[in-house]
């Protein structure tokens, strides 16, 4: 039949039982379809008006629907055709898809896309189809939704589960995938796939395809990371610091992936790069072993590089800092990562790295920080704290440095394998300071070299040897011209007699020492230990405590300290120097059993009780002292005698007062002048807890003899005594020493037969005193004693 020999066109009509059709791999199960179409020669147009397929299995069969136009008049013909479905099993897709169309698209889709259901496919498409050469998509366009689906996007990353997606034909070219949905499970948690998604597949109509990744990802910290930290991506081979267990807070990231679509992908065939925000970060031991936390972060990664800046606390310190880093390969000398920023610095922060300030330092100071690590492991850190807010008192030194005051530390760090290794230079300058000093760990022992230290009036120099092994002393060696460990006292204080001789600070250092014991004792009581400690110590000037007017008259011509504790704080050695008056004086402490005994002698008790601060009052004498720690009791009490011969009483407040109230005027104007002179002090003592108990203490001359019992509070610089004033000691002492009769006067040690009972109360500088004439007539009182010049 001719063309001409055709009036109209020709309706077709086909139907089709069960059998199979070849598209993709392998048949695809037909069970019925049915066709209509159109020829008209006069218009050279052949029409498909509808045709459908039933594929698949009979409980889940994928309807196929087609329809389209052929135009054969011109050269070349063309064709469009609209293809769609209902819906269709992933598994069935690689008999769906022909192989000849976009194989690599193909390849990747069938071997990745592994589960899930395709619903809804619409496709539009235009080929020219000369009489020569292949058939040329010219136009594309449609697509489908995915749910349920699994898509294993690189080798070795967790799947995508649970997915859901838009597939959308762009162009002849391009086919996108848009996902609106799905989860990716690692590191013990969960991100999530969200709206923004998408995977691009380009050359479609090129032999070779890429593929091109943009996931934007939410969830937990730790998962994001795992993420990041795949073996395929090796995002994270530089920051595996980031990974440790106990990772928490929150991720959202953009990972953006380029790779090409063949059958061997190799490393350097991928491009990576991701933006990244950690939220509510905690982060275990990320920096020198300590923890960030509540970090808001945002980072910059790609293969090579990571930059990143934001907001923390690292070991409880607010920290805001800025990261770049290059990973390319390079020499061992390379520059791999650098770190700026500032942090928020105050004594419970020192604290946690093992530095406590014990109230030395209070306050909060800004330090600026930089730290730079090299390929080998090496890195440098230099800080700048700056000290003007802060306020320094290291005791027992007295110097302060108040807030408002500016001052500045300084220090650049050597640091291998996030271990100190040294600090090149270590200064603090500003409020009267100026040190230097440096630290190693050459030869095995860490060890701080204190070039120089000037703080306020001091000035030493020294080293600290920090223990190399476990049970090893801190070696503390100082010295220096001069050193001040005078308190800083209220105003008011004053130099006085026996109470009221405490200069500024003596009693001060009396109450620190009993606090240092009360300690001890509790960490004892407690079963704790501490590192054993060695130290040694040589100073040309020693100030214990201060003069009226706040000068520095109350010093030691030079003072020797060599001191030993095992870690339980109970100290031993010795103590020696001169007094201003270049008197020898020495203490010495041993251990003996569970407690320690003690010996101190001086050739001038009064210039080595000026120069403590303990008594302005006295001048001369020849002191020694006996006594023992018993450090199993609670507070380390000490108990002992001492014993004074041979020394002056000048304007002393209670012993004027007791020489008043008996109306002995002569002794009080010389007391006023140049003062009475004894033969004897003897003090039984015992002191605990700040306070200083006597009992049976006594003093006495040719004239004059007290006796004396009580407590002195020394924190508080009270006292409570009472005793017995003696006049004519010497005579009522004669008639104590006749045989038989003499025991009638004096039957108990330091009584008399003219003797007066006194009550002494209140401040040591200034206590209220009283007498009871009526024991004057009393021969052998029992009385307290009590040291009454202390």
């Amino acid at each position: 039949m001719t063309r001409a020999g055709l009036a109209g066109p020709v309706r077709l009509g086909l139907t089709l039982g069960a059998g199979s059709l070849v598209l993709g791999a392998d048949p695809l199960a037909v069970s019925a379809g049915a066709a209509e179409a159109e020829l008209d020669l006069s218009r050279q147009v052949a029409r498909l008006l509808h045709a459908e397929l039933s594929v698949g299995d009979d409980a889940h069969p994928t309807r196929l629907t087609a329809s389209g136009t052929f135009r054969f008049g011109d050269e070349p013909a063309t064709v469009s055709l609209d293809l769609g479905f209902d819906q269709a099993d992933l598994a069935a897709l690689p008999r769906l898809w022909p192989q000849e169309l976009a194989p690599h698209a193909r390849a990747w889709v069938v071997e990745n896309v592994t589960a899930g259901v395709v619903k809804g496919g619409e496709f539009q498409l235009s080929l020219l189809l000369p009489k020569e050469g292949e058939p040329r998509l010219t136009a594309a366009a449609g697509g489908m939704n995915g749910e349920g689906l699994r898509v294993s996007w690189l080798e070795t990353l967790p799947p995508i589960t649970d997915g859901a997606a838009r597939l959308v034909l762009l162009d002849p070219d391009t086919m996108e995938i848009d996902a609106t949905g799905g989860r990716v499970a690692a590191g013990g948690g969960t991100v999530t796939l969200n709206t923004g998604s998408v995977v691009k597949i380009t050359g479609l109509a090129a032999p070779d395809q890429d593929l091109h990744l943009d996931l934007a990802l939410s969830g937990s910290l730790g998962a994001g990371l795992a993420v990041l930290a795949a073996a395929r991506l090796h995002l994270l081979d530089h920051a595996r610091g980031l990974l440790r267990p106990g990772v928490g807070g929150d991720f959202d990231g953009k990972l953006h992936l380029d790779l090409p679509l063949k059958k061997e992908i190799h490393d350097e065939d991928i491009t990576l790069a991701a933006e990244v925000t950690l939220s509510r970060a905690r982060l275990p031991r990320l920096v020198l072993g300590r923890d960030v936390s509540e970090g808001n972060l945002h980072l910059s990664i790609t293969q090579s590089t990571l930059s990143g800046d934001g907001t923390a606390l690292w070991a409880a310190m607010p920290v805001r800092l800025g990261v770049d880093a290059d990973f390319t390969k390079g020499g061992d000398g390379q520059e791999v990562m650098h770190v700026a920023g500032e942090l928020q610095g105050s004594a419970q922060a020192l604290a946690a790295f093992g530095i406590d300030p014990a109230g030395r330092l209070s306050g909060t100071f800004p330090l600026d920080f930089t730290y730079t690590e090299h390929r080998d492991g090496r890195a440098e850190v230099s800080l700048l704290a700056d000290f003007t807010q802060v306020v320094l008192s290291p005791a027992p030194l007295a110097w302060e440095k108040p807030a408002g005051i500016p001052a500045r530390l300084s220090a650049d760090l050597l640091v291998a394998q996030d271990r100190l290794q040294a600090i090149r230079a270590l200064d603090l300058e500003g409020g009267g300071a100026f040190c230097q000093g440096t630290y190693s760990t050459a030869g095995g022992v860490p060890r701080l070299d204190l070039a120089t230290c000037r703080l306020g009036p001091s000035d030493l120099h020294g080293e600290i040897d920090f223990p190399a092994r476990p049970n090893d002393p801190y070696r503390i060696e100082l010295s220096g011209a001069f050193l001040d460990l005078s308190a800083r006292a209220a105003k008011g204080n004053r130099p006085g007699g026996e109470g009221g001789g405490v200069a500024a600070g003596g009693s001060e250092a009396a109450a620190s020492a009993a606090a240092g014991e009360s300690e001890a004792a509790a960490a004892g009581e407690a079963g704790g230990r501490g590192a054993p400690v060695a130290v040694h110590a040589r100073f040309d000037q020693v100030a214990i405590a201060r003069a009226a007017h706040d000068t520095l008259a109350l010093r030691l011509a030079f003072l020797d300290i060599s001191a030993q504790d095992d870690g339980s704080r109970r100290w031993s050695g010795a103590v020696s120097g001169f007094a201003a008056s270049r008197a020898p004086f020495r203490v010495s402490v041993r251990r003996e059993g569970s407690g320690r005994s003690v010996v101190a002698e001086a050739s001038d008790a009064g210039a080595l009780a000026r120069a403590l601060g303990l008594l302005s009052t006295m001048e001369g004498g020849r002191l020694s002292l006996h006594g023992k720690f018993e450090d199993a009791g609670r507070g380390h009490p000490l108990a002992g005698t001492l014993e004074i011969d041979d020394f002056r009483l000048i304007r002393a407040p209670l012993t004027l007062k007791l020489l008043q109230a008996m109306t002995l005027y002569g002794m009080v104007g010389q007391m006023e002048h140049e003062g009475i002179r004894f033969d004897h002090l003897v003090v039984p003592f015992s002191y605990a807890s700040s306070n200083l108990h006597l009992v049976s203490a006594r003093m006495w001359n040719s004239a004059l003899g007290f006796t004396a019992s009580g407590e002195i509070e020394v924190e508080r610089k009270t006292m409570h005594l009472t005793g017995t004033i003696i006049p004519a000691y010497y005579f009522n002492s004669l008639l104590g020493k006749i045989p038989v009769i003499g025991r009638l006067f004096s039957p108990e040690k330091g009584g008399g037969v003219v003797a007066a009972n006194y009550t002494a109360e209140g401040p040591l500088d200034d206590p209220k005193v009283s007498v009871n004439p009526l024991s004057a007539l009393t021969p052998g009182i029992t009385r307290d004693i009590f040291n009454l010049f202390q």
